[in-house]
């Protein structure tokens, strides 16, 4: 059980005696049978997900609100051709997500650098509104040349502003490469990525 779950069994008992229900009134509110509920009110049984919902509406727990919204899914050439965040393109399409950085953007990626951690039409949600750090999957567009996406090995702030930035590829096959931070439009860092099993198209 979530701890969500684990809280709703542990209010229930102490729900039922405040309002001097017996466990079989209660059971039966919730379509099971007394010896059921007795177990589940101890602890000595699990109750399924469906059941923790049926509890939950008994006792007037109110779902919580899950935060989903849609992101604009750019192309890699689309997002390659904006020199900041603010120039990025209106498009069309959109992909869902519960990040709240009111700036993030999603990306489908491009070639095969990262494989096998990342392949080409997955898709990238980044943040702008957080800073890169060392480890993180980011992606960087390069003046110039368009769109990076790679491992940062190095935290980016105004103070390092002067120190090289320095990439490296999941894939043997693409070597470390070594920039100046002005080389870089922006680097953004990678906070989610999506993938369909069955690819459009």
């Amino acid at each position: 059980m979530n701890a969500r779950d684990n809280s709703a069994v542990h209010q229930l008992k102490q729900w039922r005696v405040l309002r001097g229900h017996t466990q079989d009134a209660v059971a039966r509110q919730l379509h099971i049978n007394r010896s059921y509920y007795s177990l589940v009110e101890s602890g000595r049984k699990i109750p399924s997900r469906e059941l923790i919902i049926r509890m939950e509406a008994l006792m007037g727990i109110e779902a919580p609100t899950h935060f989903v919204r849609s992101l604009p899914l750019l192309t890699w050439a689309q997002a390659g051709l904006a020199p900041t965040a603010d120039a990025l393109p209106e498009t069309a399409e959109v992909v869902p997500t519960d990040m709240k950085d009111e700036s993030a953007f999603a990306v489908r990626l491009l070639g095969d650098s990262m494989e096998p951690r990342l392949y080409e039409g997955d898709i990238a949600i980044v943040t702008p509104g957080v800073p890169p750090a060392n480890g993180d999957i980011v992606l960087g567009n390069l003046k110039g040349e368009g769109l990076l996406c790679k491992i940062l090995h190095m935290r980016l702030s105004s103070v390092e502003a002067r120190h090289p930035v320095k990439l490296s590829s999941y894939n043997s096959a693409y070597p470390p490469m070594e920039y100046s931070r002005d080389d870089f439009h922006w680097i953004y860092p990678v906070a989610q990525m999506v993938r369909y099993v069955r690819r459009k198209g």
